[in-house]
């Protein structure tokens, strides 16, 4: 995992301590099984971290801001199910299916945030900024 730490901090410009906050983060979820509700919780103030120094700034930042997180967060995900790949995981299909839940809700929480700077419905934000 620390190649792929270090390989996904290399292409997406990632803080290093903040990726490794949240590998460590995502490691504890999984062994205390934690329910749905805290998952989202987390992945909340995942993207609440990552928004909340552009609060006061235009929405077209705001935008730009959570647009290349969510490049950050597929980029380091896929190489996370490539890693798993290469080394025939048992645990690939489980983590696949992680990564689906986490990706489409990121994307969600993102356009939200975005949705709610503007103050504009969600249904617009993709066609709108």
């Amino acid at each position: 995992m620390q190649q792929v730490q270090e390989q996904a901090g290399w292409v997406s410009g990632c803080d290093s301590l903040m990726v490794h906050h949240i590998h460590n983060a995502f490691k504890e979820n999984l062994q205390k099984m934690a329910p749905m509700e805290e998952w989202a919780e987390w992945l909340e103030s995942i993207v609440d971290q990552i928004l909340a120094k552009y609060h006061d700034k235009p929405v077209q930042i705001i935008s730009e801001v959570g647009k290349q997180f969510l490049l950050n967060w597929s980029c380091y995900t896929s190489m996370l199910i490539r890693d798993l790949t290469l080394r025939s995981a048992g645990s690939f299909g489980s983590f696949h299916l992680i990564r689906l839940l986490t990706d489409e809700y990121m994307v969600y929480l993102v356009e939200s945030r975005i949705a709610k700077a503007a103050n504009r419905a969600m249904i617009t934000v993709i066609s709108q900024v």
